[in-house]
């Protein structure tokens, strides 16, 4: 018997979760420009948004169509910093995609603690707009 990986542990997470019921389609691991695949995570539940931040270089990325929430000028959303159960803050990331059709219909945000190494999905929401299958490049 092989022994998962971290990255199959987390993506058997996310498809475990299905999110609004949907199964998940795709999974896509976050990976830094510079290289580095951990990082710490703000996200908003109500909102729907979840911005990484690289833990070698410090960029910021708004995943998916986080950015156009974040950017509206009425925009008071306040991310709550992601937090293992074990006080980690470190994280590998990938986000699960629910497709049907041509579009998202849910995401799924799951994370795998670098300290502990416990994965789990930590936020998820709708996509109720089309066309919405640009956001698989936004992660």
């Amino acid at each position: 018997m092989t022994s998962r990986t971290g990255r199959e542990q987390l993506h058997d997470s996310i498809r475990d979760y299905e999110a609004g019921d949907f199964p998940v389609d795709r999974i896509i691991d976050c990976v830094c420009a510079c290289g580095n695949e951990v990082f710490a995570l703000g996200y908003d539940d109500e909102q729907g948004v979840a911005v990484r931040l690289c833990s070698k270089c410090d960029t910021e990325v708004a995943l998916l169509d986080s950015a156009d929430l974040l950017d509206r000028a009425d925009s008071d959303i306040e991310l709550d910093a992601a937090e293992c159960t074990c006080d980690g803050t470190d994280f590998t990331v990938a986000v699960g995609f629910a497709i049907e059709g041509e579009d998202v219909r849910w995401v799924s945000v799951g994370l795998r603690c670098e300290d502990c190494a416990i994965a789990g999905v930590y936020t998820d929401w709708a996509i109720d707009y089309s066309p919405s299958l640009h956001l698989l490049e936004r992660v």
